[in-house]
Formats: structure tokens, C-alpha cells, sequence
């Protein structure tokens, strides 16, 4: 007898990433871990895609940095779908995007479509986040 894999839709929306300061905080862990990895590199303005879409050697970067925040983060905030929706998203900058941090100058994920001042998870908190 075979088993059926039950899907979930895949992730569409950025604004999965600034649900809370704790997602946020690890989404911007996860693009240090891109930027490691060489999954992207920094460009004039922000980041720009440096994987290859259908490349083995990118999807096992990929891998990597995933199995690199599973060890930073048990229990994890996110899920292997929205870390492969982040990369992409983090190359296109029209919704997300990295910045240093104006207090404490620290990379945080930035909301392009915000309106406010943003702060990373740390400063945004008034206190380290807990990294468990």
C-alpha cells in the first residue's frame, strides 16, 4: 500500500517572517547562514541570489544551512518550505531584505513594506533573545 504524502501550500507571503520577534529574529540567522554558506552575497544594495535554481550544489548549500539552524534553534520557528522562500525573497528585495541594526548594529531582516523604524529581535525586545 502507498503512502500519501499530505502537502501544505507553499509559503507566498514575507509577512510570515515578522509574525513575532522570535521568527524574525531567527530569519535573519537563517540569511547569516546564506551568507555563509554563499547561497547569496551582498551587493551594493542588500543581497543578491548567488544559488542556481535546480543545482545540486545549491539545494545541498541549502541543506546545509538549514541543518546548521535545526542545531541553532531546537525547537525551530521555521520550517524547510519558508527557509527555501526566504532565499529567493531575500534576492529579489521587494519585500524583505537585511540590514545592520541601528542600535545595536546587528544583522536584522527588514520589512520593505513597513512604515515604522525597525530594530533587530535583540534591541526589539530590550533584551538578547533566547537562543534555547
Amino acid at each position: 500500500m502507498a503512502l500519501t504524502r499530505h502537502r501544505r501550500k507553499s509559503p507566498r507571503q514575507a509577512g510570515f517572517f515578522f509574525r513575532n520577534p522570535e521568527v524574525t529574529f531567527h530569519a535573519a540567522q537563517l540569511a547569516s547562514l546564506y551568507l555563509s554558506y554563499g547561497l547569496v552575497g551582498a551587493a551594493d544594495r542588500g543581497l543578491e541570489a548567488r544559488y542556481r535554481v535546480g543545482s545540486l550544489e545549491s539545494g545541498a548549500l541549502l541543506c546545509q544551512a538549514y541543518e546548521a539552524y535545526l542545531q541553532l534553534h531546537p525547537p525551530v520557528s521555521i520550517s524547510f518550505e519558508h527557509t527555501w522562500f526566504l532565499l529567493p525573497a531575500l534576492a529579489r528585495r521587494d519585500e524583505v531584505d537585511v540590514a545592520r541594526c541601528e542600535e545595536c548594529g546587528g544583522l536584522r531582516l527588514r520589512d520593505l513594506l513597513a512604515g515604522h523604524k525597525q530594530t533587530c529581535g535583540n534591541c526589539n525586545q530590550g533584551s538578547p533573545m533566547p537562543t534555547h
